[in-house]
């Protein structure tokens, strides 16, 4: 572990027959999102729009943290993304009917750099 979750463990005092099943669950329970936050990141996903000059491939990084803060499947990820994207984009994305977030991700690469 490195920085804030290094500096939690060596604060951490655990009995010598501790497990690492012990380590994980304390640990998941200090670093876990709490419900709120997540109540808080759902509306950015459907509401944050690429902004000029602002890669593709910034922008959908963004949204993909945005997306495991509040554990959305990979299917509305892909719809939040792509509603998003600036409507040039967003139109050649569409015409080529992505199953998959990769596949919208290289049509999106491929509509970027046709501008």
């Amino acid at each position: 572990m490195t920085k804030p979750a290094a500096n939690w463990l060596d604060n951490r005092t655990f009995i010598d027959t501790a497990t690492f099943d012990n380590y994980k669950t304390d640990f998941e329970a200090w670093y876990k999102t709490p419900e709120v936050m997540r109540y808080k990141s759902a509306r950015p996903i459907f509401t944050r729009r690429q902004e000029d000059g602002e890669t593709t491939d910034d922008y959908s990084t963004a949204m993909i943290k945005l997306g495991e803060v509040i554990n959305v499947s990979e299917e509305m990820l892909r719809y939040a993304i792509l509603n998003g994207l600036t409507p040039d984009i967003a139109t050649y994305v569409t015409q080529h009917n992505p199953q998959s977030l990769e596949e919208l991700l290289t049509a999106a690469r491929v509509a970027e750099l046709v501008r």
